[in-house]
């Protein structure tokens, strides 16, 4: 009965409150369901329903969240999981106790969101908390207790203030009334927050004590008892892994009565930028140099805020984690002034300071000043500044104060502009140091100004709170300026202050408007002093002149003197950048200045005279087109009168007929700078006509008489269209230009010359511009316009002639004009040519017979040639001549005896257009030969370039039917045509190369000149050198070569040695060919052969001066017959892999032997070399070894590959050909003589040592004796300098030949040991007899090594196996004298010194390579060798036992194990005061390996070792 009513309870409660029972088996798990947006629950040693340890509970958190961010936190013992829209978001189901977990949820959706928290109870307390808190509300924890122990008792969610800040005020109530009592309880805040990395302001205030922490970092710790207190420190953010979101967690503890919390974060920034309500903020640094933590003081959001700077720390500090003595610290704050005027800046600080207004420093104080007080006064205009005051605290006290007061001026004054010169005197009954504030307020329309003042001494002025001019200082007659751009039309609020020092007193201050001009006026001569009076002139109205016309009156009546005074004149004025002429008119004298720079200067006393000068007027660096005039001004005596305007460049220069020519003269000869002008618009004299006479005297005072030039524009009007001739009369030189277009340039040095230019002039207006310059003695110009000629006529012999678009003369129209040329000479008898080359027509007749008839006009130049044979001697009547139609005219015709040679030269590499220039070469000697070298110059200097140009040579000849050798170079490229025929064609860019082949010549059919030919040559130049050569070679004279000429060669386009060749070498060629070593790769061996499937036949009579063997080798690629006398020694027409064919010619007889090469190559590379030398040396053991090895590094990495690829001595390769190029000592040897001695690498000596030879190892001790080396390229070296001195070189200890044969005399005694290294060396790459013949061998001395030691150096790896090291600190004591040496042998060379009897040394340990007993000891600091005959070791046991031994706490197997050492390890035992081992039951008392602690050993497992 009392089951079932539990069980009707149970099913009650249920459906109460969510309560579900399973049952399993006999266990009951009970699980409580609610649904709560908040979970807060604390049911101690209790649970939900009564129900106590291994229960669970769901809650349904499910709520509508706003769009944004927010962390769920969760505080739970003991599991908890949280899904958040079905996505698990926390998961610590373990169980624990009060743990917190938290997930961040961001970017969230507006809406319903399913939030399902499962808690799972164990044993014990339970609790659960569960929140979903938005970003910058905060989540508090609550505590009965002062030390935030145990589970909260509850729990709730604050809304964040501004900025996200934490305020909680309770007062003398509880947070919680129904769960918490108001004292004595802590609480736990968290937020999470968005902030960007940057510096911020933690503002934490408390009743009673705080922490802050930001990321789980303290950054704030006030945890003190006391009533509130707000404190605040600067922290710097940086992002964590989750970006810019930051944890913020506050503790919070309270005692007793008031209660209340408030924490912000602020931007650093924004707190350290006050407003005038916010007061002062400071920064006080823990370092003296504004460095180190920091606390803030006042400011935005303070609660305290601080309205006066007015701290005395005394002795104490300013605030937490501040020292009291050496800190920083830094106030700022915003001061409103209501009035501008004269402030004075009070300050007391102990010990330094410094104060800044607007970022300007006005109080430099950083040191102590007894009485700590400091004063300044300083004007101030009106508006918000920002003050900065920097304190720096030494020793002692600490205190910083500021005041402010505004200070009265001694007088007052209201006017628009102030024009005082009150000299030693004032304006009040105070001659010096007095003050002044002037009310210049006034109406101002629309525009530009600017503000000149001039004071005697300072000054400062304030227009609509603007500071326009601020200069404070004691500084006489002073000049400042500022301009007001775009000032609006109204009334303008505008103060200045002044203040006198002593001595003189001035103030002059103006606003004036751009283009107005601001006079001062002084009663002397040179501008000195203090000015008498000013005033503003009004800018005239069409370029805002300068005009102030005074007769013999005075300026200023009253004021200035009407003779003997001076003025400076300025103004500002937006002046567009560009070109202007500069017109100033004086009398007297006058300076204009632009931006501060002199522009014209005309400082002489003189009646009234204007002057005018170009001037170019560029905008500032900031790109301002503002610029200040400023005009200088004397007057002497009589009338004063003076006007300056600054006029737009082109307005003068438009020219206009009705203005005449305007002039520009510069003081040079190359038209440059600012020239002085002459006539135009607004010239009071203008310049009808050009025709100047200077003399020798100047066109203007500004302008040498000598050294300068001119340029003259006018604009013309041309009534008949045509052509025209352009008459210049000139002392010196002269350029025209018509629109633009140069159309007469003779700039050079002349006397008086009339100078000729035509030029093509349509009908309308066009610009004449004419440039002169005059170099010295006479200047004269003058220029005149005719119209000119159609027709010609002269004699001449040659012509030469390419006019271009011109004509034979400047007077003759260039187009639809005729020429008529007497081209009569004396010829001597014999065959003769005639060619001409015209564009256009063109007759000639030679003796009244028309040779050349072509009439006709052609678009390009024609050639035309006639052959003048056998001709007698005498006068030949020549007629010639020309017809012009239109564009191009050109006329060449030259008379040239046969076998010379015609060349025509055009500017360009194609031959094309008309020639530039002509000349005729002499026949060379040999067989006619064309031969012009010109170097780096040019053929016809000066007409023809030097570079990019081409030529056409062409001769006529008699030559008799036959083969030929056409023997060409050319230096670009050539083609060679014979009888129109193109024979040869290499146009192609190179530097000069032989390109010849041989060539058929037949006779011309039955024509009475069968046997006349015509050769051109073609060439052209690309750059640096030049030179073209051509000749005919009879082919029988070219093969006929005896044994001085070199070879003859023959290259055929197919691989059977068939047609006609081209032709290298033989009798009189143009390049000799000496040798057979050609490599041209898959280049072609010449522009005329292709590059793969070609064939070659060499041959060359070789003079063998002893009868002998002889080795004849050949590279070939591909195939390649070789014969000598006709007889083949080598057959070898395919390819072979490394080209290399080798014979030997056994008892080749001496004289004369005619060799024969024949060679093919099939594709790809192509080469062929060929040597011939008697044999010096057939193998590896008969070389001598100071000949340099022909193999590389990769050649022996390749060998280590093939045969040991493991092999060591393989990474040294490039250090064995480095030693061979410094020693002179064959690198195949080193190679095979390391591999001998080491075992292809593989010796100790080789791993530990770099010992690649054996070099000083003994038998008594082969590895310890061996010499250490700190790379294998010393150990190779030192070998290599020990093999050359004393085994190769003669005279050296162990010379007996420089080869294997000599050096195994003394180096080895095996006999066979010169055959097994020439065996290595064979295998490494196979001897070559040829290279061994030729390549000298090396007989300098290398250079000395350095001296190495045996010992490898601490901290190298070594063979453990070989060098045994004991414990530090074993000793011994010797038996008896002992000599210590340096290795361990006995010999005089090891002797150190000598150890006497009973005397203690360090033994340091043994090595196994080294025979008898020797031990590494160190006596008196130095490390050695003793015999251990002759000592005792007093404190030295090994270990003896099958595995390891035990080190143990005390004597006995009972005690504690403190290391296990291994079998044959050396201890180190104790001794005790009398030098004894010390021992206990049969125990050795020992130090564990590599400490300072000891422990026991038995006896019975340890060897002593004596």
């Amino acid at each position: 009965m009392k089951i079932q009513q539990k069980t009707v309870l149970l099913l009650i409660l249920s459906f109460i409150i969510g309560l579900v029972v399973y049952e399993k088996g006999e266990a009951e798990t009970f699980v409580y369901n609610e649904k709560t947006p908040i979970v807060e629950y604390n049911w101690g040693k209790g649970g939900p329903a009564g129900y106590t340890d291994n229960f669970e509970a769901n809650f349904d958190q499910s709520q509508y969240l706003n769009k944004g961010n927010y962390f769920i936190q969760t505080l739970a013992d003991d599991g908890v999981t949280v899904d958040v829209d079905k996505k698990r978001v926390i998961d610590r189901i373990n169980y624990s106790s009060k743990l917190i977990d938290r997930s961040y949820l961001t970017d969230v959706q507006e809406g319903n969101h399913e939030i399902i928290t499962h808690y799972k109870e164990g044993t014990g307390n339970a609790s659960v908390f569960s929140h979903v808190v938005p970003f910058d509300s905060w989540l508090g924890y609550y505590y009965q207790n002062t030390t935030f122990s145990g589970a909260p008792i509850g729990a709730k969610i604050i809304s964040g203030g501004i900025n996200g800040s934490l305020k909680e005020v309770n007062g003398f109530g509880s947070p919680l009334p129904d769960k918490l009592l108001s004292d004595n309880f802590s609480v736990k805040y968290y937020s999470a927050k968005r902030l960007a990395a940057g510096e911020y302001v933690v503002r934490g205030g408390a009743d009673d004590g705080l922490q802050v922490f930001i990321d789980g970092k303290l950054v704030l710790d006030r945890f003190t008892p006391t009533g509130y207190r707000e404190d605040a420190v600067k922290v710097t953010l940086n992002d964590t892994s989750q970006k810019d979101i930051h944890l913020i967690e506050v503790r919070y503890k309270e005692g007793m009565l008031s209660s209340r919390v408030n924490v912000s974060i602020e931007p650093y920034r924004e707190v350290i930028q006050p407003s005038a309500e916010d007061g002062w903020v400071g920064e006080v640094f823990a370092q003296d140099n504004f460095s180190g933590s920091s606390i803030i003081l006042g400011g935005r959001n303070a609660s305290n805020k601080i309205g006066i700077l007015d701290f005395d720390w005394k002795s104490g500090s300013p605030g937490i984690n501040i020292p009291k003595d050496n800190f920083s610290a830094r106030f700022y704050r915003k001061w409103e002034v209501d009035k501008t005027g004269v402030y004075s800046i009070n300050i007391w600080a102990d010990d330094k300071t410094r104060v800044y207004i607007d970022g300007k420093m006005v109080v430099d104080s950083w040191k102590y000043i007894p009485g700590s007080y400091r004063k300044i006064t300083l004007p101030v205009i009106k508006g918000a500044h920002e003050i900065r005051v920097d304190y720096g605290e030494a020793i002692y006290n600490a205190r910083i104060k500021l005041a402010i007061e505004k200070e009265e001026a001694d007088f007052e004054k209201t006017e628009p502009f102030m024009h005082y010169n009150w000299g030693l005197g004032s304006p009040i009954n105070k001659l010096d140091h007095f003050t002044g504030e002037f009310n210049q307020s006034q109406y101002l329309g629309a525009g530009d100004y600017f503000v000149q003042t001039l004071a005697d001494d300072g000054i400062f002025m304030d227009f609509d709170g603007q500071k326009v001019i601020d200069r404070w200082t004691y500084i006489p007659n002073t000049m400042n300026r500022h301009l007001l751009t775009d000032v609006d039309s109204g009334n303008h609020n505008i103060t200045t202050l002044y203040r006198e020092g002593s001595k003189s007193a001035m103030l002059f201050s103006d606003i004036v408007p751009f283009g107005n001009w601001l006079a001062y006026y002084y009663n002397n001569d040179s501008f000195s002093g203090a000015p008498a009076g000013a005033k503003v002139i009004d800018a005239g109205v069409e370029y805002g002149e300068l005009t102030e016309t005074n007769g013999q009156g005075s300026p200023l009546p009253g004021v200035v003197n009407a003779e003997n005074f001076t003025a400076k004149y300025v103004t500002a004025k937006r002046i567009p950048a560009g070109d202007y002429v500069l017109r100033a008119g004086a009398d007297d004298g006058l300076q204009v200045y632009i931006d501060g720079e002199l522009v014209l200067d005309r400082f002489s006393p003189a009646g009234y005279r204007e002057d005018a000068a170009k001037v170019t007027v560029s905008n500032s660096s900031e790109g301002s087109d503002i610029h200040w005039v400023e005009v200088k001004y004397k007057e002497g005596v009589l009338g004063s009168r003076l006007n300056v305007s600054l006029q737009p460049f082109a307005d003068v220069m438009k020219a206009e007929q009705e203005f005449g020519w305007v002039g520009e003269v510069y003081p040079n000869q190359t038209l440059s700078g600012n020239p002085v002008i002459l006539g135009g618009k607004g010239a009071k004299s203008l310049i009808g006509s050009l025709d100047f006479n200077w003399g020798t005297e100047s066109p203007s005072p500004f302008i040498p008489s000598d050294g300068f030039s001119a340029r003259f524009t006018k604009k013309i009007n041309i009534a008949d269209a045509g052509y025209y001739v352009i008459k210049a009369d000139a002392d010196d030189g002269v350029r025209v230009y018509v629109d633009d277009r140069l159309v007469m340039d003779s700039w050079n040095y002349q006397s008086p010359t009339m100078r000729k230019s035509g030029i093509q002039l349509s009908a309308g207006t066009h610009t004449v511009r004419v440039e002169y310059n005059e170099n010295k003695l006479g200047a004269r110009l003058s220029l005149n316009l005719v119209k000119g000629k159609t027709s010609y006529g002269a004699a001449q012999k040659t012509l030469r002639y390419n006019w271009g678009l011109d004509s034979p003369d400047v007077e003759v129209q260039p187009d639809y004009f005729t020429a008529m040329y007497d081209q009569s000479q004396y010829l001597e008898s014999g065959d003769y040519f005639l060619q001409t080359l015209a564009d256009d027509g063109i007759t000639v007749d030679v003796n009244g017979n028309r040779v050349i008839d072509r009439k006709s006009y052609s678009n390009d130049s024609i050639i035309n040639r006639a052959l003048l044979t056998n001709l007698s001697a005498g006068n030949q009547k020549i007629s010639t001549a020309y017809y012009e139609g239109i564009k191009d005219a050109a006329l060449y015709s030259e008379v040239v005896k046969f076998g010379d040679w015609l060349a025509y030269y055009y500017p360009n590499q194609t031959l094309s257009g008309i020639p530039v220039s002509a000349k005729v070469l002499r026949a060379g000697s040999l067989y006619g030969k064309l031969a012009e070298n010109n170097g780096m110059s040019s053929p016809v200097p000066g007409v023809v370039p030097a570079d990019n140009f081409s030529a056409r040579y062409v001769t006529a000849k008699r030559i008799p039917a036959g083969d030929y050798v056409l023997r060409t170079g050319a230096d670009d490229g050539l083609q060679v045509y014979v009888d129109g025929e193109l024979v040869l064609d290499r146009f192609t860019n190179n530097s000069f190369r032989e390109d010849s082949i041989k060539l058929n010549i037949s006779d011309r059919g039955t024509v009475a000149d069968k046997d006349v030919h015509w050769i051109e040559v073609r060439y052209k130049e690309a750059s640096s050198s030049s030179r073209v050569e051509a000749y005919l070679q009879p082919y029988s004279d070219a093969v006929n070569i005896g044994s001085n000429d070199g070879w003859f060669g023959e290259f055929y386009k197919n691989t059977t040695l068939s047609g006609n060749p081209v032709i290298i070498g033989g009798k009189n060629p143009i390049f000799r060919v000496d040798s057979v070593n050609f490599n041209w790769g898959q280049a072609a061996p010449t522009p005329l052969i292709p590059a793969d499937y070609f064939s070659a036949r060499f041959t060359k009579k070789m003079y063998m001066a002893e009868t002998g063997d002889y080795v004849m080798t050949v590279y070939a690629d591909d195939g390649v017959r070789v014969k000598v006398d006709g007889i083949t020694k080598i057959d070898s027409w395919q390819y072979v892999s490394g080209n290399k064919r080798q014979v030997i010619l056994r008892s080749l007889p001496a004289g004369v032997h005619t060799i024969t090469i024949e060679y093919y190559d099939g594709k790809l590379g192509a080469s062929v070399k060929f040597d011939l030398q008697k044999i010096q040396a057939a193998t590896f053991i008969e070389v001598d070894l100071r000949k340099p090895s022909n193999i590389t590094a990769q050649d022996i990495v390749n060998f280590f590959n093939v045969k040991k690829p493991e092999s060591p001595l393989k990474a040294y390769a490039q250090d064995f050909i480095d030693v061979q190029n410094k020693s002179g000592v064959n690198a195949q040897y080193l190679v095979a003589h390391a591999i001998w001695e080491t075992g292809w690498g593989s010796s100790t000596l080789t791993k530990y040592k770099r010992n690649f030879f054996g070099y000083g190892a003994y038998d008594s001790c082969p590895f310890t004796c061996a010499y250490y080396f700190p790379t294998g390229y010393d150990s190779i070296n030192y070998v290599a300098y020990q093999v050359k001195t004393d085994y190769l070189t003669p005279g050296g200890r162990y010379y007996n030949g420089p080869d294997l044969i000599g050096m195994n005399v003394k180096y080895a005694t095996d006999p066979n040991w010169k055959n097994g290294i020439a065996n290595l060396m064979e295998q490494i790459k196979p001897f070559d007899a040829a290279y061994y013949n030729k390549v000298p061998a090396n007989t300098v001395k290398p250079p000395v090594p350095p001296v190495y030691s045996r010992n490898i150096p601490a901290g190298s790896p070594v063979p453990s196996s070989i060098v045994i090291n004991f414990p530090a600190g074993i000793k011994a004591v010797t038996t008896q004298s002992v000599n210590f040496r340096n290795l361990p042998y006995v010999s005089s060379s090891t002797y150190i010194a000598q150890i006497p009897s009973s005397t203690s040394i360090v033994v340091e340990g043994y090595n196994t390579d080294v025979r008898d007993s020797w031990y590494r000891a160190n006596f008196l600091g130095k490390s050695g060798w003793v015999s251990g005959d002759y000592i005792t070791i007093q404190n030295l046991v090994k270990v003896q036992v099958g595995d390891f031994l035990n080190i143990r706490t005390d004597a006995t197997t009972s005690s504690a194990s403190i290391k296990t050492v291994p079998n044959g390890t050396y201890l180190k035992t104790a001794l005790d005061a009398y030098g004894k081992k010390v021992m206990k039951n049969g125990w050795y008392k020992v130090y564990v390996p590599g400490t300072t602690q000891t422990g026991w050993v038995s006896g019975s497992y340890v060897g002593v070792i004596q």
